[in-house]
Order: C-alpha cells, then structure tokens, then sequence
C-alpha cells in the first residue's frame, strides 16, 4: 500500500543505465539514485520515457523497479511509470507496483495506434480499479503517444479524474 506523504517537488525522471551490451547495468544505476538522492531530489518518477521503461521486457523493468525502491529505501517518494502500448501488460506493471509499495503509479495513455477519449478513458479506469488505493498520475506525453490529455476529453466521460 502507498504512503500517505504528499508528492511534491522535483521528481527526478531518472535514467537508468545500459551496458554496451544492452543489458542493464545495475550498479551504475545504484550510482545514478544515489547521486540524485545526494542532490536533494524530493521524488522519482523512474522507468517513464527519460528512464527508457518502453524499450525493457516487462520482466526487467520489474527488476528495476524492484531494485529503485529498494535502493530509494523510503527516503523519498517514488512514482512508479507503468505505461505500455496495451492495458494488460499496464495493468501487470501496475499491480507489481503496487505490491513495492510505491507512493504513485504514473502512466501514459496506450501508445502506438491512435486512440479515442473513451478508449483512452476505459485504459485509465482499468489500471486503476486493478490497483484500488494506490494514486494514479495521468501522464500527459502528448510528444509520444499522439493524445492529448484535457480538461474537456476529461470531463466528457462522467468525471474522468474524480471516477477513476
């Protein structure tokens, strides 16, 4: 279950690092929390675009999510991403997530073939009862996904924000 702190502040959107290989190179990635911890970072918001979530098997970016909360150890918030191209594998993200204890999850809209406001809608309301309690950030990467995010597509399904 997540925290009651409140999320504000800087939320670093951390890379995480790769070997030439393309495997993921764990340590480097300690070392890239651990300089932002120092920094004085208030949060993170790991495994979005900056932080390459999209282009990781579902298995390893479970792995790091594992590993960055554990590494972040409490100190600060951290907002899981969990977006993909298709609710099912959001949804899988999103309870993995949940099960760390993160204090968010933060998704994009499906991606990759276009969308309406109703599918984009039931996307986000399905990610959402699957993770009952834990807040949802709606992120709005209009740049990558080609959907716009607003307050009239929103408020056009009954409530979007306040149902979901």
């Amino acid at each position: 279950m997540p925290s009651d702190r409140k999320i504000e502040g800087i939320l670093m959107p951390m890379p995480v690092a790769f070997k030439n290989d393309g495997a993921i190179d764990h340590s480097a990635t300690d070392a890239i929390i651990d300089f932002y911890l120092a920094s004085g970072v208030h949060g993170f918001f790991p495994l979005g675009t900056h932080g390459q979530g999209m282009v990781m098997e579902i298995d390893e970016r479970k792995k790091v999510a594992e590993q960055i909360v554990k590494r972040v150890a409490g100190k600060v918030p951290v907002v899981m991403h969990i977006g993909t191209a298709n609710t099912y594998s959001s949804i899988e993200l999103a309870k993995h997530a949940a099960s760390l204890g993160v204090d968010a999850i933060g998704v994009v809209p499906p991606y990759y073939y276009p969308h309406d406001d109703y599918e984009v809608y039931a996307h986000y309301k399905a990610i959402a009862k699957s993770v009952p309690g834990v807040p949802l950030f709606i992120y709005d990467n209009t740049e990558t996904t080609w959907v716009e995010i607003t307050p009239q597509p929103a408020c056009r399904h009954q409530g979007f924000f306040h149902r979901l």
